[in-house]
C-alpha cells in the first residue's frame, strides 16, 4: 500500500498532479472499502487512515494543479479528517498547511490554517516549524500586521535549517519589515 502511494507521489512530480488526481481518488475509494468492510486491529486502522490522508493530500494538490480550488478544499478537508483518525500530528500539520496554502488569497483563513499547523507540529520538527513560521510571517505582512510578522521571525534563531529557498523567503520578510 505505502509503496504504491510513494510511486504515485513520484509520478505526481514527474507527470503533474492534475492528471493523476483521479488515480489517487480510486485508491482512496478502495481503501475506504477496506475500512468499511473488513476486520482489522486498531494499528491497521490507523495505518489505513494514514494512507488515505496521504492520498487525499496528493489528490488535493492535483486539484490545485488543475485550478479546481473548490475540489482542493474538499480534498484537503478530507485529508485533515483522515489525519485526525490516524492520530498523526505531523500529517495534521501538513493538512492544515495545505489548507493554508490553498487559502493564500484569503489571508485570514491562510493565517488561521498556518497557525493551526504550527500548533500541531512537535517542537522537534525544526525544518517544518521554520517553514510555517516564515509562511505565517509572509501572510501577516500581506495583512499589514508587521508587529506579528516581526515577532514570528524573531523566534527563528540563526540556527535555521539549511534550506536555501526558506532563507531567501526569510530575507525578503526581514527586508520588508525593515522598510
Amino acid at each position: 500500500m505505502n509503496s504504491r502511494i510513494t510511486h504515485l507521489s513520484a509520478q505526481f512530480y514527474a507527470v503533474g498532479g492534475a492528471e493523476l488526481a483521479p488515480v489517487a481518488t480510486v485508491y482512496i475509494d478502495r481503501l475506504q472499502d477496506v475500512l468499511d468492510h473488513c476486520v482489522y486491529t486498531e494499528r491497521v486502522e490507523r495505518a489505513l487512515h494514514s494512507a488515505i490522508s496521504n492520498l487525499y493530500s496528493l489528490a488535493g494538490w492535483g486539484a490545485l494543479d488543475g485550478a479546481d480550488r473548490e475540489r482542493a478544499t474538499l480534498l484537503f478537508s478530507a485529508c485533515l479528517k483522515s489525519c485526525l483518525l490516524a492520530g498523526d500530528p505531523i500529517a495534521m500539520a501538513g493538512a492544515w498547511s495545505a489548507l493554508g496554502h490553498k487559502a493564500l488569497g484569503d489571508h485570514d483563513r491562510a493565517a488561521a490554517a498556518t497557525e493551526q499547523a504550527l500548533v500541531l507540529l512537535p517542537p522537534r520538527m525544526k525544518r517544518n516549524r521554520a517553514y510555517y513560521t516564515v509562511q505565517l510571517a509572509e501572510i501577516q505582512l500581506a495583512q499589514h500586521d508587521h508587529e506579528a510578522a516581526a515577532a514570528g521571525v524573531a523566534q527563528l534563531s540563526t540556527g535555521l535549517p539549511d534550506m536555501k529557498n526558506l532563507g531567501d523567503r526569510l530575507s525578503r520578510v526581514r527586508r520588508a519589515l525593515a522598510a
